[in-house]
């Protein structure tokens, strides 16, 4: 395409991140090929991190700077600078602009930028239903966002983000159609359903490892438990969790004997056997199963008491 020397690109920061997404999203649309996928999640995460930042420059156009202390109108205006890191992007909008980030929220766009990571860095290896799943939650927290938070009377953003959310529309359209098709297998599974580390999708059958029914994410025991410690609950360091006063929360299963048990608060569930859990002796510490309304005190130390 020729471009003529009279042509110039204009892009204000709302609109280029706005753009990259719609551009983005228009590549999942219909039925994308491997190549249309890779660069709809590039141009999607780039686009979620120019938003947050025009959200930064509302504020003060300071806080886009990843050193505050060589902010420079000068090369503010020329784009000439070392822009903020999207950890301490997430902590000035918090601190410095009050704006709330869900747990939720951080880790959905966590999950995108991971994928995005492995793209750009190395290599990727995914599933369509997983890359469409982690695009739209992701898309959905940000579209929730944008109405929140930037504050925009071009006509250009205004028609961009309607796009947007139509594009949206039939992604969650598809995950309906999805769940209602899996729907009884996933309610009828006789061991324990969590959610997937691959595409976060509470559809993950247990047992001898995992199987998600919504994307077709499969690993084997030590995988699955290790990528659901890392992808769903966040956790990166064994040796972090224990040195701040935490519990790692691999343990031991006591119905298969294998180290396969994920704990999370008193509930558990094992990757191995698929068995589940919702409490914890009172006494010991087991996991264990017991009626909500009572204290919960399993065989083993029943037996103790009764024998003093």
């Amino acid at each position: 395409m020729a471009i003529s020397r009279t042509d110039h690109i204009h892009y204000p920061i709302l609109t280029n991140g706005l753009d990259f997404i719609l551009e983005g999203l228009k590549l999942l649309s219909g039925v994308p090929n491997p190549k249309d996928i890779k660069y709809a999640i590039l141009h999607v995460s780039a686009g979620i991190e120019v938003v947050l930042k025009e959200r930064l420059i509302q504020e003060d156009w300071r806080l886009v700077f990843e050193d505050m202390s060589e902010a420079d109108l000068t090369d503010y205006n020329n784009g000439d600078f070392s822009s903020v890191y999207y950890n301490t992007c997430i902590e000035r909008l918090k601190n410095d602009c009050g704006v709330s980030i869900s747990s939720g929220m951080k880790k959905r766009i966590g999950r995108l930028r991971k994928l995005r990571n492995q793209i750009e860095h190395f290599g990727v290896s995914v599933s369509a239903n997983t890359a469409l799943s982690i695009t739209a939650k992701a898309m959905t927290d940000l579209v929730d966002f944008v109405n929140r938070e930037c504050n925009t009377t071009e006509e250009t953003d205004i028609e961009m983000i309607k796009e947007i959310r139509s594009l949206l529309g039939s992604f969650q359209t598809y995950r309906v159609e999805k769940w209602q098709r899996i729907k009884k297998e996933v309610d009828d599974s006789a061991t324990a359903v969590v959610t997937c580390p691959g595409c976060d999708e509470s559809a993950a059958v247990t047992g001898e490892g995992a199987n998600c029914k919504f994307c077709g994410y499969r690993a084997d025991t030590e995988e699955a438990a290790n990528e659901y410690i890392s992808s769903v609950m966040g956790l990166k360091s064994h040796y972090r969790v224990v040195k701040q006063g935490g519990v790692w929360p691999l343990q031991h299963c006591p119905e298969c004997c294998e180290d396969a048990l994920i704990q999370e608060g008193d509930s558990s569930f094992c990757f191995s056997c698929g068995i589940t859990f919702n409490a914890v002796c009172s006494r010991c510490q087991e996991p264990m199963n017991a009626p909500v309304d009572e204290i919960p005190v399993c065989s083993d130390c029943w037996a103790t008491i009764m024998a003093d």
